[in-house]
């Protein structure tokens, strides 16, 4: 004698198994939701960070006279305006501890200032322009997880120096 069609007892069971699956996907996607979105905001955090470390290095060289990567790209030194006399400044990267310093005056003695840590790399060129000039490239890429994060930008305009200007 042969069956056709289940019993009530595979119908059950196979609806509760139905049941457990959704269940679990559910869970799962909502831990994924949370994850995701917790790692979304780390990356705001993180580019935001790292966009006002960005915006601090141009701030300080952006009225000055000429900016002069080093070789390696690691670093810049420029010449800027300060309580009403000269000095020459430099921003670049510390490879040792992974932080960006900037030196308010290479001449001194003092110590220069950490502004950004877990940085990665950071590279300085100079892109060319319109009719032969060429304006200060930065390209910076600080640690986060589960990815890094990186911004690239550039001085922009004829970067000329603004003798009443005083940058801190």
């Amino acid at each position: 004698m042969l069956k056709k069609g289940f019993m009530l007892v595979e119908l059950v069971l196979a609806t509760v198994l139905l049941g457990i699956i959704i269940a679990t996907a559910g869970i799962y996607g909502k831990y994924i939701g949370i994850m995701n979105a917790e790692i979304d905001k780390a990356a705001i955090v993180s580019m935001a960070k790292l966009g006002s470390g960005v915006e601090y290095m141009v701030q300080r060289m952006l009225h000055t006279d000429k900016q002069i990567p080093d070789n390696d790209g690691k670093g810049v030194t420029f010449v800027v305006v300060y309580g009403g006399g000269k000095r020459t400044a430099k921003i670049y990267f510390d490879r040792a501890n992974n932080q960006m310093l900037y030196d308010y005056n290479i001449e001194d003695d003092k110590p220069a200032k950490v502004f950004l840590t877990d940085i990665i790399d950071v590279t300085f060129t100079k892109d060319a322009i319109a009719k032969g000039e060429e304006r200060l490239a930065i390209e910076i890429e600080a640690a986060h997880k589960p990815y890094p994060v990186k911004l690239r930008t550039s001085l922009i305009g004829r970067n000329r120096p603004i003798p009443q200007g005083k940058i801190n």
